[in-house]
């Protein structure tokens, strides 16, 4: 995994950059924010506060230590305020082993400043929209009013007489404004684009921003239209040739006559930039590889319409805090569908490579894996092939030998269990199937390996059985009632633990997994004691710390 810090990333401004990122699957993201509590501390497992950006020496020497500590390999900016902080010190970070995905020094300046922006522009024969000196306007039409260093639309000021624009100019503390004949009609576009550490310039990803508010799309449309293309290839060459870097977003504006102008130039990930996952880019992703792209990057690709909305993200506050978790493994530690797609793959290499075509192999394989086939895995692989049964029993001998690489774990796994264990809180798993099997996955996890783990056939009988969640308490040197479950299954883990007097349960949703639980149904029988649905083990981390 390589490790990535979003600076400034814990609040609303972040939430795109970490789903961008959370997409790669090589890639483990780490949130750095001044606030100990935020927004995105809640969806990332790796949260880190850092002092605040007003005291520069501290804030630089905390994201240094962050990169040479954590191995960090990339830097991506959230907000504008580090901007200039960042690009001075690149080649800094650059000698830690990290590269920034900000401009050149002299270029966020001057993007920075939207005067400095508006030469920089006509310097380059792009379109802008002429500015207006208030006192020389008949307001005709009403002025509106930018302040020269602001971003995400605030401070912005429509003035309909010469006697508004001075008051607005005259605010005490405030910003100097820049003016431009007020637009009755028209439409706003944005351009979003990634310059990777080298000068290539990734996909463009044009989309027209059909509902904003508070500054930011919430709903953005796909836009192909031809001269705002040809366009956004104009801005963004000259931007890569002007020592643009990282994420950058670009806002047209294309008023009655039709012809568009460039409005706005940010040196940052646009809020809704994230737009650009529907369309199937990735621009952290396309800054961190740092290649060329195809000969087919501005080929038109699958249109979408997105929209960004605010979401409520329950954290339960648990009536006492237990001094042990216990934990299933499979689905709720080990991602057990790509675990035994490994173990199918090393199987087909061993004995099956004569027999069928790898990607016809593949598609049997995961289909049969995805549609929730465990019991009778073989047999339903080799069923779809048409395979005769010398050819399944070579199968699944091979599959049981199998030896495997390091067992895969969701990328919540180490970061919550870390912080618990940092915590004062034991840790154990309690699994059921073979034991032999469980015991692999375990000790071929670093993360895994050092974990109390307990063996409910060795128990006696298998979870929901309260043998099973006995034997893992008198292991622990605990009483039940000191104990918390997590697992993905209501009825084995989660009133299991509860039945045999664990304190509390959490129950996960993973996406992809063999079980999924039915909150209907779970509706339609009464719950003892305090069970909880979360999504992912980064909420069960919330919990279990709150105080």
């Amino acid at each position: 995994m390589i490790p990535v810090l979003i600076v400034s990333g814990g609040g609303f401004q972040g939430l795109g950059l970490l789903e961008s990122l959370q997409r790669l699957a090589h890639v483990a993201p780490i949130v750095a924010d001044v606030y100990q509590d935020n927004v995105t501390r809640y969806l990332s497992p790796r949260y880190v506060q850092v002092p605040p950006l007003a005291d520069e020496a501290a804030f630089t020497d905390a994201l240094l230590a962050l990169v040479r500590e954590r191995g960090v390999r990339a830097v991506f900016p959230a907000t504008a305020h580090e901007l200039p902080l960042l690009a001075r010190l690149r080649d800094r970070f650059a000698r830690a082993g990290a590269q920034v995905a900000v401009s050149d020094p002299s270029l966020v300046e001057i993007l920075l400043d939207k005067q400095a922006t508006h030469r920089f522009l006509l310097a380059h024969g792009l379109p802008v929209q002429a500015p207006v000196d208030p006192e020389d306007h008949d307001f005709s039409r009403p002025l509106f009013g930018k302040p020269r260093h602001g971003w995400g639309g605030t401070g912005t000021v429509l003035a309909r007489s010469p006697a508004e624009a001075r008051h607005a100019d005259a605010r005490p503390g405030g910003a100097p404004l820049l003016w431009f004949p007020y637009l009755e009609r028209f439409e706003e576009y944005s351009l979003d684009l990634a310059i990777s550490p080298s000068g290539h310039v990734s996909p463009l990803v044009l989309r027209r921003r059909l509902r904003t508010t508070g500054g930011y799309a919430a709903i953005s449309r796909t836009a192909s239209r031809a001269p705002l293309r040809a366009l956004a290839r104009r801005i963004a060459d000259v931007l890569a040739a002007s020592g643009g870097r990282g994420i950058l977003n670009v806002q047209f504006i294309v008023a009655d006559d039709g012809e568009p102008f460039v409005s706005d130039v940010n040196p940052r990930f646009g809020t809704s930039a994230v737009h650009a996952l529907a369309e199937g880019v990735n621009l952290p992703g396309f800054f961190l590889e740092d290649q060329a792209p195809g000969p087919d990057a501005d080929a038109p690709r699958r249109a979408a319409r997105t929209v960004r909305y605010l979401e409520t993200i329950a954290v339960p506050l648990l009536r006492q805090r237990p001094d042990a978790v216990v934990f299933d493994l499979d689905d709720t530690l080990v991602d057990h569908k790509l675990w035994m797609a490994d173990r199918l793959a090393a199987a087909y290499d061993a004995v099956a490579r004569g027999w069928a075509d790898p990607d016809a192999f593949a598609l049997a394989a995961l289909q049969a894996i995805d549609e929730g086939e465990r019991r009778f895995l073989i047999d339903r692989v080799c069923e779809t092939l048409g395979w005769e049964e010398r050819q399944r029993q070579a199968l699944l001998e091979a599959y049981r030998r199998a030896p495997g690489g390091e067992t895969p774990l969701y990328p919540d796994v180490a970061p919550a269990l870390e912080a618990l264990r940092d915590a004062g809180l034991r840790l154990a798993v309690l699994t059921d199937n073979p034991v032999a099997t469980q015991r692999s996955k375990l000790e071929r996890s670093p993360v895994l390996r050092d974990l109390a783990a307990f063996f409910s056939r060795g128990a006696g009988a298998e979870k929901p059985a309260a043998v099973a969640f006995e034997a893992a308490a008198r292991g622990l040197g605990l009483s039940p009632d000191r104990l918390c479950m997590v697992g993905d299954n209501l009825f084995r883990d989660a009133l299991g633990a509860i039945r045999s007097g664990y304190a509390c349960a959490f129950v996960l949703h993973r996406d992809g997994a063999f079980i999924h639980p039915h909150r209907s149904l779970a509706a339609r029988i009464p719950l003892p004691g305090d069970i909880h649905h979360v999504r992912d083990l980064t909420i069960v981390r919330e919990s279990l710390l709150s105080r």
